[in-house]
């Protein structure tokens, strides 16, 4: 999967601490999915979901399900 456009939410909406927290989830994942004999790539895209909309007010949050 090509993960240009999450990179770029990544890199434009969190934090330098959160996007250096992210990246040693994706690499983990990607590692563990290896071992496990999951897709690695799958795992990776995962995990760069993992934090998307923390941080996120409940209300925009309810919104967007709506």
């Amino acid at each position: 999967m090509n993960t240009e456009s999450i990179n770029d939410y990544i890199k434009e909406h969190y934090s330098e601490k959160r996007r250096i927290h992210t990246e040693g989830v994706r690499i983990t994942a990607a590692d563990m999915a290896e071992r496990f004999g999951a897709d690695p790539d799958k795992a990776e895209t995962a995990s760069l979901f993992h934090d998307m909309f923390r941080g996120t007010p409940v209300e925009d949050l309810n919104r967007m399900i709506d």
